[in-house]
């Protein structure tokens, strides 16, 4: 009974010490991709419900973790991958776009979808025409730093050549903002990412 106990108690502990790890979120994004699968082939109505219900009900980051995954873009999961970006377009705003920010799937999801770029483009370009205040800035310039993938260059990723930065930065330069709040924002995305210098954008 002693050895029994000790052994569950060793798996509880290593499975709560495996929980606070990236491959663990991968693991469970996996399990989901696979249930709305098995979802679609049954029942399309209940897939299509079950995505917006994860949507509605603040789990969001759970569908942005499928899609950061690359099993979702194989033949056998592409369709669900394609549900998700559609719903989302419909329900996403700025406030999802900062929480979605502060996790690590939305990089990877981003990289691989450019469907789902455009949304959050579109978000941005939104809020980006409605700033009233300096702090907004701030807000704008930590999401996009948070948007840009973890793990190269800094000179690479921010240039044209890079297409998510180069969709970025067009979305920058064609905002309807003073030209003293795109300075700013600009300044601040350098400092953010260390480098001396970014792609030409206009201030006028």
């Amino acid at each position: 009974m002693k050895q029994r106990n000790d052994l569950r108690e060793e798996f509880l502990n290593w499975s709560q010490s495996v929980q606070k790890t990236r491959q663990w979120l991968k693991l469970k994004a996996y399990l989901k991709l696979v249930c709305l699968t098995n979802l679609e082939e049954t029942s399309p109505p209940k897939l299509m419900a079950q995505i917006n219900h994860m949507i509605t009900s603040g789990e969001t980051e759970k569908l942005i973790n499928v899609l950061s995954l690359p099993q979702a873009k194989s033949i056998k999961h592409f369709s669900i991958a394609a549900k998700i970006i559609s719903q989302l377009e419909n329900y996403v705003g700025w406030c999802d776009l900062v929480r979605l920010s502060q996790t690590d799937g939305l990089g990877l999801a981003l990289t691989q979808w450019p469907e789902f770029r455009k949304v959050c483009l579109q978000v941005l370009r939104i809020k980006l025409n409605s700033v009233t205040f300096l702090e907004e800035i701030d807000e704008v310039v930590s999401v996009i730093l948070a948007q840009i993938q973890p793990g190269r260059l800094a000179k690479e990723v921010f240039t044209e050549d890079a297409c998510y930065a180069g969709e970025i930065l067009s979305s920058l330069d064609q905002a309807c903002i003073s030209s003293h709040y795109k300075s700013y924002l600009l300044m601040e995305l350098k400092r953010g990412l260390e480098v001396d210098s970014l792609c030409p954008m206009s201030t006028v």
